[in-house]
């Protein structure tokens, strides 16, 4: 259920979530929506000329008399200001800030994990320059400094990280996007974003990487077929220098530069079927 009220939109039961939340890559990765159940609970989104704002509480888990799981909800906020709209030149600048909130356990918990509270936020600057040009379309470029913070439980093996994502991106032929990326951190840990932006290994319980490079690069295609449908493929690429890993044991062993990369194609289909026409 979605309500207008002047610039703003109060969003009830089924959120505009996932990739509507205009998450950077590294706090939000696009393929969660393939793994993850739609996001529920109350969402405030605010549009103005210079400033975006979407405010939303998705509750995933509900706990209730002696159930064994834990009550699990998530807060997050992504807001721009504009700072620079495009004029005859087409120079955009933007503000962006972005958080996230994960918060586990409650006072019906019945298990013995305990009260988690995990934090991701992000502060950045984006600069765009759309190109009228009948190959170049859009050219952008962006950086942002980010932290993970854990305030309450012990899944991680510190408390505090920070990292720096820069990007740049060019759009051609208004079908084709070409992404270029550059990750650098120590101990943070990405509570939506893909796997290659932690520093906490996910194959060895309690190990970590000593510190975490990253290049990344993207290539996508995508082609409206029809007022309901759209066809694309993309394919995406990692080149990690993760250090040495730290066991939990305390032995340190060196990790490897690791490539991976991964290819898919994809449909979006919206279709809307007529019922009856009033005259």
């Amino acid at each position: 259920m979605a309500l207008q009220m002047g610039a703003a939109t109060l969003v009830l039961g089924d959120l505009y979530g996932g990739a509507n939340h205009n998450l950077i890559l590294p706090l939000y990765n696009p393929e969660t929506l393939l793994t993850t159940d739609p996001e529920k609970g109350f969402q405030t989104i605010i549009r103005t000329r210079h400033w975006k704002m979407d405010a939303w509480i998705d509750w995933q888990s509900f706990i209730y008399e002696m159930d064994k799981h834990q009550e699990a909800f998530t807060v997050g906020m992504s807001q721009i200001l504009h700072l620079l709209h495009p004029h005859a030149h087409g120079w955009s600048l933007d503000l962006p800030v972005q958080m996230m909130v994960q918060h586990r356990g409650g006072e019906q918990d019945d298990t013995d994990l305990g009260v988690q509270t995990l934090c991701n936020a992000s502060v950045g600057l984006q600069l765009r320059k759309t190109l009228h040009h009948r190959v170049f379309n859009e050219a952008a470029l962006e950086m942002h400094a980010l932290g993970a913070y854990q305030q309450a439980g012990k899944l991680w093996p510190f408390n505090n990280g920070a990292a720096m994502w820069v990007s740049g991106s060019l759009n051609l032929w208004h079908a084709l996007r070409l992404q270029l990326g550059w990750w650098k951190t120590q101990d943070f840990v990405t509570l939506y974003g893909s796997p290659f932006f932690n520093t906490l290994s996910l194959k060895n319980e309690g190990a970590r990487f000593s510190h975490m490079n990253t290049a990344f690069w993207s290539v996508e295609f995508v082609r409206t077929l029809s007022r309901d449908y759209v066809f694309g493929a993309k394919a995406n690429g990692y080149v990690t220098d993760a250090g040495h890993l730290l066991l939990k044991n305390g032995a340190i062993d060196p990790a490897a530069l690791r490539h991976t990369f991964s290819f898919g194609v994809f449909l979006r289909a919206h279709p809307r079927f007529l019922l009856k026409r009033f005259k």
